[in-house]
């Protein structure tokens, strides 16, 4: 088995309300070609995308449970979000800019959290960079070094996650990130 870590996205968006059918279903498949088995995740990639919300969140619901992710923390499951969307854009799945754009939202949504304000001034600097050609929210930042900037904090920001999680495991603490 090897880690899905779209899962990371699923839970996060299933925190803020905002999933839907789809994604579940690709994430299910996703699951059991990873080689994850359960009823429920069965149930869940072969299930009709037009079932009513009420049933559908009750398969997602127990298949949560099957897989032991039920157990998850909205803090942890926003960390693991954070992980995904970085991993993402540094394996070239997604846009720098697209990721960054994500992360300035996600900061917003949680009052300007200190550990994503980088993210969230990295994003109005590109930003600015391309539209206007001088920005003011990162210093020495200009159109020749903006990328290797974002992807050294998008980098920086992965390894101490890791490393992070790491040190819960050695601890005997197990995270979401041990679990898919």
């Amino acid at each position: 088995m090897h880690k899905v870590k779209s899962t990371y996205k699923v839970l996060a968006d299933k925190v803020k309300q905002q999933d839907n059918a789809e994604d579940w279903i690709d994430w299910a498949l996703e699951m059991m070609e990873a080689g994850f088995e359960s009823e429920h995740l069965f149930i869940l990639a072969g299930i009709s995308r037009k079932l009513n919300r009420f049933e559908f969140d009750g398969i997602v619901n127990r298949t949560l449970k099957e897989l032991s992710l039920d157990k998850a923390t909205n803090e942890e499951i926003t960390k693991g979000n954070i992980y995904y969307l970085i991993s993402e854009a540094l394996d070239a799945k997604m846009t720098m800019k697209a990721v960054l754009d994500k992360l300035r939202k996600l900061c917003q949504e949680r009052n300007y959290d200190e550990e994503l304000l980088p993210f969230y001034s990295l994003a109005y600097a590109q930003e600015e960079l391309e539209e206007l050609g001088v920005q003011f929210y990162w210093k020495d930042a200009d159109n020749s070094n903006i990328n290797s900037i974002i992807k050294a904090k998008l980098q920086e920001w992965k390894i101490n996650y890791e490393a992070t999680t790491l040190k819960d495991a050695q601890q005997g603490t197990q995270t979401l990130i041990d679990k898919i």
